[in-house]
C-alpha cells in the first residue's frame, strides 16, 4: 500500500509520515517546509518541499504586519499552492491525505482514479466556523475578518468535503458540525490527536511553586477564545495564578491586555 500526504506547513503530519514509513507504507510528504525542518527524520527521498511557498507566505505576513500590505494571505497562499501540489502528486498512490483548503485540485485530479482521498480537517464544518465567528466578532464589535466573507474559499472547502472519500477530524464536536451541516456521518473518521511521549517524559516529583501556572499555547486571535480565558482567570484569585502565553502576540490580544497593576498575573 502507497500512502502520500500533502500539506501546507507541518501540523502532525510528519509524526503521521514517519509512522508510514515505518510500516513501509509512505510514498511521499509534500510539504512547504524545507527537508531539514522535516522532524522526526524521514529518508528525503521521501520529501517532496515546496519551501518557496513558505518563504512567501512568511514575506506577505511581515509586509501585511508594517501594514504595506492588505490582503487575504490565507486564500492567495491556499490556491498557489494547492495548484502546485496538485502538479507532484502522481497517479500512483493507494491513499492521499490532504489538508483543508489546499485539496481541491488534488482531488479533482484523482477523481477518476481508485485512490481514496482522505481530507485532514482540524476545524469545524466551514459553515459552522463562519456563523459561529460572525457572531462573536459581532459581540466583540470588531470588524470581520476577510476570510468571512470570502465566498470562494468557503465554495472550494465544500467541494473538497465533497470529492473526499473520508474526511478526518480531532473530535466529536467537529464531527457533529459537518453531520449537522449534510455530510454523512459514514464520511466522517474521527482521530483524536495524540503526543509524542518521549517529548514530554514523565516527572516523578514535582516541584511545589508559590503559583497556580496556566500554560495557553497558540494563536491569540478572536477564533480561539483566548478573551474568554483572559476573563476566567481575572475571576480567580490573581495572587496565586500566573497565565503564560506562547506564541505570537495578535492585533486583537494587545487590545484586550489589561493594562492596570493588576495585570500581574499574565507573562507572555
Amino acid at each position: 500500500m502507497k500512502v502520500s500526504i500533502s500539506l501546507f506547513g507541518k501540523f502532525h503530519a510528519f509524526y503521521m509520515a514517519k509512522a508510514l514509513h515505518k510500516a513501509n507504507h509512505l510514498n511521499k510528504i509534500i510539504t512547504s517546509y524545507p527537508k531539514f525542518l522535516v522532524t522526526p527524520k524521514i529518508p528525503n527521498r521521501n520529501i517532496n518541499s515546496l519551501f518557496v511557498y513558505e518563504l512567501f507566505s512568511r514575506f506577505l505576513r511581515f509586509l501585511q504586519k508594517l501594514k504595506i500590505i492588505n490582503l487575504d494571505i490565507n486564500t492567495f497562499i491556499s490556491n498557489l499552492y494547492s495548484k502546485k501540489a496538485a502538479k507532484k502528486i502522481g497517479f500512483d498512490n493507494d491513499i492521499v491525505v490532504s489538508w483543508s483548503s489546499k485539496s481541491l485540485e488534488i482531488f479533482e485530479k484523482l477523481d477518476i482514479t481508485k485512490t481514496i482521498k482522505i481530507l485532514e480537517r482540524g476545524s469545524t464544518h466551514a459553515l459552522f466556523q463562519r456563523e459561529i465567528l460572525k457572531e462573536e466578532y459581532k459581540i466583540l464589535g470588531l470588524t470581520e475578518p476577510k476570510f468571512l466573507n470570502n465566498a470562494d474559499l468557503i465554495a472550494k472547502q465544500l467541494k473538497e468535503y465533497d470529492l473526499a472519500d473520508y474526511i478526518s477530524v480531532p473530535s466529536q464536536f467537529v464531527k457533529k458540525s459537518f453531520v449537522d451541516n449534510g455530510v454523512n456521518k459514514e464520511k466522517i473518521i474521527v482521530i483524536n490527536y495524540g503526543i509524542d511521549e518521549n517529548q514530554f517524559p514523565k516527572i516523578e516529583k514535582i516541584k511545589k511553586r508559590d503559583k497556580f501556572v496556566v500554560l495557553y499555547v497558540g494563536s491569540t486571535e478572536v477564533r480561539k477564545g483566548i478573551h474568554y480565558l483572559l476573563d476566567a482567570i481575572k475571576l480567580l484569585d490573581e495572587e496565586n495564578i500566573e497565565l503564560h502565553i506562547v506564541g505570537e502576540i495578535s492585533e486583537f490580544f494587545k487590545s484586550i491586555l489589561p493594562t492596570n497593576k493588576k495585570s500581574s498575573y499574565l507573562v507572555i
